[in-house]
C-alpha cells in the first residue's frame, strides 16, 4: 500500500539572518524564492497534504509565493524548534502514515532525491529515515553514527562529539527526514 504522505516544510525558525527585511525563505535563488524550490522538490513525492510551518511574522508566506500546490499553513507561535514545529504540523494531518520533514532554506534539494528518500522510507519500513550527506568538514552539523551493520544509531551533535570523529570526510545529518507518523 502506498503511504499517505504529509509534506511538512519548516519556515518558522529564525535560522541564519540574511541582513535583509525579506524573510529568508523568500530570498531568490535562480529566479525563485528558496521555499518554492523546496516545495517543487517535495511535490515529486506526491504528498497527500503539504503543510508550511511559519512564524507569526511570516504567516502570509504562502500568499507571497507562486505555487499551484494546495498548502495548509500552520503558525508556530512562538517558534520553539524543529520538534515542536513537526508536532504542530502532525496535528494538521492526522491521517498521514508518513511525514516528510523539509526545510524552507534548502533550495538545492532535488525532486529525485526527495523521491528516493520517500521510497527508501517506504521500502525499509523504518520509523525514521534520515537524509544524510558526506562533507569534507562536519563543522557544526550533526554527525551520523552507525553500528557494525551500517545502521544509523544516532546523530552526534558537535558539542557532544570528539573532534577526531569530525575530521576529513564525514557523514552528516541534513535535518531532512521521513517519519513513520504513528
Amino acid at each position: 500500500m502506498s503511504p499517505r504522505l504529509a509534506l511538512v516544510v519548516l519556515a518558522a525558525g529564525h535560522g541564519t539572518r540574511m541582513r535583509s527585511s525579506l524573510p529568508k525563505p523568500l530570498h531568490p535563488i535562480a529566479g525563485l524564492p528558496m521555499v518554492e524550490h523546496v516545495l517543487r522538490a517535495g511535490a515529486a513525492a506526491n504528498p497527500a497534504i503539504t503543510i508550511l510551518v511559519v512564524n507569526p511574522g511570516t504567516a502570509n508566506l504562502v500568499d507571497r509565493i507562486n505555487t499551484a500546490l494546495p498548502i495548509t499553513t500552520v503558525v508556530q507561535d512562538p517558534p520553539r524548534g524543529t520538534g515542536d514545529a513537526v508536532r504542530l504540523a502532525m496535528a494538521a494531518c492526522p491521517t498521514a502514515t508518513h511525514v516528510a520533514v523539509l526545510f524552507a532554506d534548502h533550495p538545492l534539494l532535488t525532486p529525485e532525491t526527495m523521491h528516493r528518500l520517500v521510497e527508501q522510507a517506504t521500502v525499509s519500513q523504518a520509523l525514521v529515515t534520515v537524509l544524510t550527506t558526506v562533507v569534507e568538514n562536519a563543522g557544526n552539523y550533526g554527525r551520523i553514527a552507525r553500528d557494525a551493520r551500517d545502521r544509523v544509531t544516532g546523530i552526534v551533535e558537535a558539542r557532544d562529539d570528539h573532534h577526531w570523529h569530525r575530521r576529513g570526510r564525514t557523514e552528516i545529518n541534513s535535518g531532512m527526514m521521513v517519519l513513520d507518523a504513528a
